[in-house]
């Protein structure tokens, strides 16, 4: 993972979405986003844990480019996601958030298991 988008709210920012990166080549890459797999309890608790890594610039060389406003973060985390698609251009296509992989390695490929459509990708979080 390797960043967070946030709904800027009077209380508080809230995590709108994951953005999902992994490592290619020994570079860190931008693969999509993933919205849904949260309740309102892990949307909170996501954030607890991505907050001790937040950064002001990103740790991708590709970022995308959305309105939304991007909380990076240092690519220390993994999460596992489900996925419809990967596409010609290496974008994840509905992915889906499975939960956090403490278990494994941040540094190297992206896992994917094309029989089940799942993905191990890295996390991170910066400002635009």
């Amino acid at each position: 993972m390797c960043a967070v988008s946030l709904k800027e709210t009077i209380a508080a920012n809230i995590l709108e979405r994951l953005l999902l990166g992994a490592y290619r080549n020994g570079r860190l890459r931008y693969f999509g986003h993933s919205g849904t797999g949260f309740s309102e309890k892990g949307l909170k608790e996501a954030i607890d844990r991505l907050k001790p890594f937040f950064i002001d610039k990103s740790p991708v060389e590709n970022p995308p480019k959305i309105p939304e406003k991007i909380q990076w973060v240092q690519p220390r985390l993994v999460c596992e996601v489900a996925y419809a698609e990967w596409t010609e251009d290496e974008q994840l296509r509905q992915t889906t958030f499975l939960g956090w992989r403490d278990d494994k390695k941040r540094k190297g490929s992206i896992a994917m298991t094309d029989e089940c459509r799942t993905s191990s990708l890295h996390t991170s979080s910066a400002e635009n």
